[in-house]
């Protein structure tokens, strides 16, 4: 009878949730000047806000501003308006590459290309110049995935589209951390790249990549920060450059004026941003800020 009560207050109680708080947060108050803010490191995938414990959400409701680093408008526009923007998008990068002679061929060995031509051929597309992301696409699409990109943040509980959605019904002040691409082209073609090796080889077992990122969230719940920086923020030293180091530098810059200006400020984003080398909070400490994990009370 007890476990039966139990579970009616806990679907009555399902918009603040019956998930277990998260007992070590990645969480960071900063200090400059006399005034707080804060960086709330996430995970893109099955992190709920109700795990958070109550002290964050506190922080973030004092906060003026909040920076984010998916603003993914998207996430409230028709699906229709969002496919179309993004083969726009593409086009574009056609005809940058095509200008610039920049072939998607430069990512792979020949018998990768040669691979990838199986795809192309039943499109009847030329493709030479196009971004990687159209392969990825076609080979996902193709193995019944999910097409990257298209609605990908979009799936499920994230943690980052929920500080989001309460930032905009809150009005406040949104700050994005990159531009509207994310990242450079060429990092996108990087990234874009090895995961079409990925789908490629014959070895590839898309479970491999499922059991990855169950093993990740459960770093993250348990707070271990030694696995994140094993496994978080890219493989080879150009992804590491181009998704955390060249991006945290402009996101230092951000969070130091926006501070100085509108704190306190909220930050949420990748955890790995926080922890691994060339890190946000390193390059905050050199900037003149005092920094400190928040735990629970």
């Amino acid at each position: 009878m007890r476990g039966v009560q139990l579970s009616i207050v806990c679907f009555l109680l399902i918009t603040t949730g019956c998930a277990s708080k998260l007992k070590n947060p990645f969480f960071w108050e900063i200090e400059k000047d006399g005034k707080q803010s804060y960086l709330l490191g996430t995970v893109h995938q099955e992190i709920e806000i109700s795990e958070l414990p109550n002290f964050v959400m506190e922080r973030f409701d004092k906060s003026q501003g909040v920076g984010v680093e998916i603003v993914e408008e998207f996430l409230l526009r028709p699906q229709e308006e969002v496919i179309k923007e993004r083969h726009e998008q593409m086009s574009a990068r056609y005809e940058y590459n095509r200008k610039h002679h920049l072939k998607a061929s430069r990512f792979f060995t020949a018998d990768e290309w040669r691979q990838m031509q199986a795809y192309v051929k039943t499109t009847g597309l030329k493709t030479e110049y196009a971004p990687v992301e159209y392969f990825a696409i076609l080979i996902s699409a193709d193995r019944g995935q999910l097409p990257m990109g298209f609605g990908y943040y979009g799936n499920g509980a994230h943690l980052d589209h929920e500080v989001f959605v309460r930032a905009v019904k809150a009005k406040k002040l949104l700050y994005r951390l990159d531009d509207k691409s994310r990242m450079s082209d060429e990092c996108l073609d990087l990234l874009d790249a090895r995961a079409v090796k990925t789908m490629l080889n014959p070895k590839y077992d898309e479970s491999q990549s499922a059991s990855r990122a169950n093993a990740m969230v459960k770093a993250y719940r348990r707070g271990d920060e030694e696995y994140i920086k094993r496994m978080g923020g890219g493989e080879t030293p150009e992804e590491k450059k181009c998704l955390l180091k060249d991006r945290n530098e402009r996101w230092v810059q951000i969070i130091d004026e926006v501070h100085a200006d509108r704190g306190p400020f909220f930050v949420a984003a990748g955890v790995a941003h926080f922890l691994n080398t060339d890190n946000v909070i390193d390059m905050l400490k050199a900037r003149g800020f005092k920094v400190r994990r928040m735990t629970v009370p």
